[in-house]
């Protein structure tokens, strides 16, 4: 299995052919008394131009969305490299 851990800089393509790389990993606020790992969020960019949600645009998504399999058989996001 390739690697899954998610790292800083670290470059992921999206299962629809989007790349993106990683800004950090942080918590949800409203979760932080007892933070546990399905509370953390990934925070991404884009590295293309869109019209519609502008250039580089940043994205939040939960952790185990990010590692998740769509359609029930391809991961949403395979890390190119690190």
């Amino acid at each position: 299995m390739k690697d899954r851990k998610i790292t800083e800089g670290s470059i992921w393509r999206h299962y629809k052919g989007q790349s993106y790389k990683i800004i950090c990993v942080g918590y949800n606020a409203n979760s932080i008394e007892k933070p546990i790992d399905s509370d953390k969020l990934v925070v991404y960019e884009s590295l293309y131009e869109d019209v519609e949600y502008g250039n580089y645009a940043k994205w939040v998504r939960c952790k185990k969305d990010f590692l998740s399999k769509v359609n029930g058989n391809k991961y949403r996001f395979i890390k190119m490299q690190n």
